[in-house]
C-alpha cells in the first residue's frame, strides 16, 4: 500500500490521507518513511494491550476483531514503550482473572524500521516467533513484521529457517572443546 501512495501527487495524497483516521493516518505515515525493502516499510499494525488487562478482557478484544492473523499480543506501557508479548495460545488456556502480566515475556526480539529486509531473512528469531516487533529508537512499538511477509519478498528462500546454523555452531563448540582440552591437558603435563 505505501508503495502505492508514494506514486500519488503531493497534494492529492494530503487530500487522501486527511479522511483517514488519526490511528491509522500514524501507521500509514510511518510506512511512508520507509523503503518497502525495509522493516519499517512493510511493517503491520500489532495487536496492542495493557499488562494490566485481564485475560477475560484481552479475550473478548481478540474475539471483535475479525481479521486477525496475529500470534500474540503486544504489550506497551502509556508511554507507547514496548514491554512484552502475550501468545495467544497462552491467553486461552490462563485463568480468566489473571492480568496480561502474569503471561508476559519479556526478551522478545525486537527489529527497527530501518533495518534491511534483505539482513533479516535468515534472522534465528523465525524459529520462535511469527511475527517480531518493531520499535523505535526510544523502544516505543511501530508495529510488526510477519515472517511470512519477509519470505514472500525472497524467492529463493521457499521454506522455513532449519537448525542447521545452530547444528554447525554446535558442531563447532564442541570441535573447539575438544581442541582446548587436548591443549589443556599437554600444558599439565
Amino acid at each position: 500500500m505505501a508503495s502505492v501512495l508514494r506514486l500519488i501527487d503531493t497534494a492529492l495524497l494530503k487530500d487522501i490521507l486527511a479522511n483517514v483516521s488519526s490511528d491509522k493516518l500514524a501507521i500509514i505515515e510511518s510506512k511512508l518513511e520507509h523503503t518497502s525493502d525495509t522493516v519499517g516499510g512493510l511493517m503491520e499494525p500489532p495487536v496492542i494491550v495493557s499488562k494490566e488487562m485481564i485475560v477475560r478482557d484481552a479475550v473478548q478484544m481478540i474475539k471483535n476483531l475479525k481479521e486477525l492473523e496475529e500470534f500474540y499480543l503486544y504489550v506497551i506501557d502509556i508511554e507507547g514503550i514496548f514491554k512484552g508479548i502475550v501468545r495467544l495460545k497462552e491467553l486461552l488456556v490462563a485463568e480468566q482473572t489473571d492480568t496480561l502480566k502474569n503471561l508476559m515475556i519479556t526478551s522478545v526480539p525486537k527489529l527497527f524500521p530501518g533495518t534491511p529486509i534483505k539482513s533479516i531473512i535468515n534472522h534465528p528469531a523465525w524459529l520462535e516467533y511469527r511475527y517480531i516487533p518493531v520499535i523505535d529508537n526510544s523502544e516505543k512499538l511501530l508495529g510488526t513484521i510477519a515472517y511470512s511477509t519477509v519470505i514472500r519478498l525472497n524467492p529463493k528462500s521457499d521454506k522455513p529457517p532449519t537448525n542447521e546454523l545452530m547444528e554447525t555452531g554446535s558442531a563447532l563448540g564442541d570441535l573447539y572443546l575438544i581442541g582446548l582440552t587436548g591443549l589443556l591437558k599437554s600444558v599439565s603435563k
